[in-house]
């Protein structure tokens, strides 16, 4: 590569390393190394090796659950998006957990805190995403909810329990029936 390359190659390759390696094996040198340019031109395009590790991740995940969860097309099924969710988010867990967090624990606690702040406003917009979903099913009695019962509050309640699951070691399979026997007309 030469150096006017771009901050989206670069970023790139950084995420093909850290999936590789491991995001903690991610440096400004490496991926300097990697893409034969300067260590100046990566600082051109990232300021510290903290943005760079930040960048990577929002990266990774924004590929794996962005234009589907935080960009959802009209008209889904409640149901089948929480089902598509549960299903994606573990398989993309799974696979962040096994490639990428090799050596995490010897991070600095700045990017630490940068990466979580980046997921929060990720999980923001996936809430959003399932809100809207839950919102525009018309197949969901809605009048037969309890009141208080809105987009944020059934998402918010769906994604923490798809993570606690997640995080168990189980699936939600329990969650997603108690969902169709719940919002839906029988």
């Amino acid at each position: 590569m030469s150096e006017s390359i771009t901050r989206d190659e670069l970023l790139a390759e950084a995420c093909a390393i850290a999936s590789t390696h491991g995001i903690a094996a991610l440096t400004i040198r490496g991926l300097a190394e990697r893409c034969g340019v300067s260590i100046g031109t990566v600082y051109r395009h990232f300021s510290s090796k903290s943005e760079l590790s930040v960048a990577a991740i929002e990266s990774f995940f924004r590929r794996e659950l962005f234009d589907d969860f935080c960009l959802p097309a009209q008209g889904r099924n409640y149901l089948a998006y929480c089902r598509l969710f549960a299903d994606r988010i573990s398989d993309v867990m799974a696979r962040f957990r096994s490639q990428w967090l090799g050596g995490a624990e010897a991070l600095p606690e700045a990017e630490r805190i940068a990466a979580k702040k980046r997921e929060q406003q990720l999980v923001g917009h996936i809430l959003a995403g399932l809100a809207r979903v839950f919102e525009e099913d018309p197949d969901i009695n809605h009048a037969a909810l309890p009141s208080g019962v809105t987009g944020e509050t059934m998402s918010a309640l769906v994604f923490d329990a798809v993570m606690a699951q997640i995080h168990s070691g189980h699936d939600a399979d329990v969650l997603l029936y108690l969902l169709e026997r719940g919002l839906y007309r029988a």
